[in-house]
């Protein structure tokens, strides 16, 4: 799993990044180096669990998740792709940190790229995810 924080520069950075809190570093395992994640990171890590997590399958939240995985490897056409992104922005602004998204989702060989602009209490960013069957990856974060 390779995840990484790159700011980007136009956006600025949170002014107050303790309202993220911290938090062990992971989307599907920890890491051997058991990183922490602070700032945006935490939120990113949080987004990406969600949209790989299938549906109903929290006890105490069954409307948490929305599992990206299990489109890989399938027949895409635009009108499945329309309703993978406005599900996965659902998932995104069921998060109470979360004001608003734009999501957009394609889908490349049997991978899907999910390009979406977060917006939080500190302004937009950006969060790009790779899913397929195995590995999700944060390509992007800022």
């Amino acid at each position: 799993m390779t995840v990484s924080y790159v700011p980007d520069p136009p956006w600025p950075a949170p002014s107050n990044a303790s309202q993220y809190g911290r938090d062990l570093s992971c989307i599907t395992d920890l890491g051997v180096d058991m990183a922490e994640a602070t700032g945006r990171q935490v939120l990113a890590e949080a987004l990406a669990r969600r949209v790989i997590t299938p549906n109903n399958t929290l006890l105490d939240c069954p409307e948490y998740g929305f599992d990206l995985t299990a489109y890989c490897n399938a027949d895409i056409d635009r009108r499945t792709l329309a309703e993978i992104s406005q599900q996965t922005k659902a998932q995104f602004l069921q998060d109470d940190r979360v004001l608003d998204a734009v999501v957009e989702v394609s889908y490349v060989g049997d991978v899907l790229i999910v390009a979406a602009t977060i917006v939080d209490g500190a302004g937009p960013f950006r969060l790009t995810l790779s899913v397929d069957q195995v590995d999700v990856s944060l390509l992007k974060v800022g």
